[in-house]
């Protein structure tokens, strides 16, 4: 079975799927690293605050501050892509089946 895959990729079905799922990619991303943010810092932001901390112990927690937030930002990347590209694939493999059983 041939397939003319531009003309399959350029109907109009398809790039509103597409710009749907950039758009839920989007907001599921937004949505995990605001997950991943609420407590993500808790352990070294009590270590900062602390009075019993010592100098070196609070400096040390607030330089790992950026690395810690940049991991988590991956992970929220990782997450939302985990989500985000699998009903992709799916909304596409139906839009698909649809196309050919319908002939449009």
């Amino acid at each position: 079975m041939d397939l003319d895959w531009n003309a399959v990729m350029a109907a109009e079905g398809f790039s509103t799927w597409i710009r749907i799922m950039i758009w839920v990619g989007v907001a599921c991303f937004f949505w995990v690293f605001a997950m991943l943010l609420r407590g993500g810092f808790d352990d070294m932001l009590d270590v900062i605050r602390s009075p019993y901390a010592t100098v070196g112990e609070r400096s040390r927690m607030m330089m790992r501050l950026p690395t810690r937030f940049l991991l988590l930002l991956i992970a929220a990347l990782f997450g939302a892509a985990s989500f985000a590209i699998p009903l992709f694939l799916q909304g596409a493999v139906v839009l698909f089946l649809w196309r050919q059983a319908t002939g449009g």
